[in-house]
């Protein structure tokens, strides 16, 4: 028979084995909540925020990638423009709907407008791809 503490201590690592698939499943499954960020890869912090008119990225260092999925209007895609900026390495922002994939290289600097031509109003998958970059400012903005 085993004692308590060995019981414990098989009960607890079951528990967390269960916990670990299920976030690992809804990870996979989940295309997040409406205007979640959601980060893989290797940064050096907590790097996003998110607000109703904007998505704002600041890191030392990282790589891996970061995405958000939002409802656009007409007018947030007529706003659309990007301030970035970083020292090294390279930055891909990626919008998705659908069928349309647009990739922009925003590496080093890039101030502008994004010409959403093709895009309709609804949702659509914002995503940043950090390639061994470094000193990360980077904000996405849609309002005016």
């Amino acid at each position: 028979m085993m004692d308590r503490k060995k019981l414990a201590t098989i009960a607890l690592a079951a528990v967390l084995a269960i916990v670990v698939i299920v976030n690992v499943i809804s990870f996979f499954t989940s295309s997040g909540q409406e205007g979640t960020a959601i980060s893989t890869g290797s940064f050096t912090r907590r790097p996003y925020d998110v607000t109703n008119d904007s998505w704002r990225v600041r890191s030392s260092r990282a790589n891996g990638y970061s995405r958000v999925d939002y409802t656009f209007s007409a007018a947030d895609l007529a706003a659309m423009h990007v301030n970035s900026r970083n020292s090294i390495g390279n930055i891909r922002l990626i919008f998705i709907q659908g069928d349309i994939e647009r990739t922009i290289d925003i590496s080093n600097e890039f101030y502008g407008y994004i010409d959403m031509s093709g895009f309709e109003p609804g949702e659509i998958r914002l995503r940043l791809d950090f390639i061994y970059a470094e000193q990360i400012n980077t904000t996405i903005s849609w309002g005016e």
